[in-house]
Order: C-alpha cells, then sequence, then structure tokens
C-alpha cells in the first residue's frame, strides 16, 4: 500500500512537468528537480515549492560535493525551473530566489 502512494504522489508529481515544447536541457534540469522534490520532500504540488525548498535542492548538491551535477549546473537547474513556472504552469506565486553573486550574505550561509 505504502508503496502505490508513494507512486502516486510520483506521477502526480511528474504530471506536472509535463508541457510539449521543452528542450532537451531544460527537461533534464526539471527531471532532476522532479526527483529531488520526490524523495527528498513530500510536496505534491509545485504551487507548495517555495524559496526553502530550492534553497534545500542546493544544499543537498552541496552535501553529497556536487557529486552528481556541478555547483552550475545546480544553479541553471533552480533558473529552469523558475523559468518553467513562469512560462508554462501559470502559478500565481512563482518563489522568488537571489542567484546573483551580489546575494553575498546568502552564500555564506550556504
Amino acid at each position: 500500500m505504502l508503496a502505490l502512494v508513494k507512486d502516486q504522489r510520483y506521477n502526480v508529481l511528474k504530471s506536472q512537468f509535463q508541457h510539449e515544447y521543452i528542450e532537451s536541457n531544460m527537461e533534464q534540469s526539471l527531471e532532476r528537480i522532479c526527483l529531488f522534490l520526490y524523495h527528498h520532500t513530500n510536496i505534491y504540488y509545485l504551487s507548495f515549492v517555495n524559496e526553502k525548498t530550492l534553497l534545500d535542492y542546493l544544499k543537498y548538491h552541496r552535501s553529497i560535493s556536487f557529486e552528481i551535477i556541478p555547483f552550475v549546473r545546480v544553479v541553471k537547474d533552480i533558473k529552469n525551473f523558475l523559468f518553467f513556472l513562469q512560462n508554462n504552469k501559470n502559478e500565481g506565486r512563482v518563489p522568488t530566489i537571489d542567484l546573483t553573486v551580489w546575494n553575498f550574505d546568502d552564500w555564506t550561509r550556504l
């Protein structure tokens, strides 16, 4: 029964990432974000993704020393995800996260 609930949650998450015209790089970024949401959060709907969740994505990759993908790719994943939300999902509130080098305080806290 628990496996069925997990499969259902994954299908709900995955279905929200579907769009007809997604480039390969964007698709890979969204897949990584989707898997992170599935494995490391309890989120069912993209509307519940907030700034903390995106920072947790960055912290997760830092915790494994960026073994899966490099730091630059993690930042690009977040930017691609935000772009996807803004342009494809008609979300009422898209998380705002400052990933510029000018945001020194947040970078030092990571």
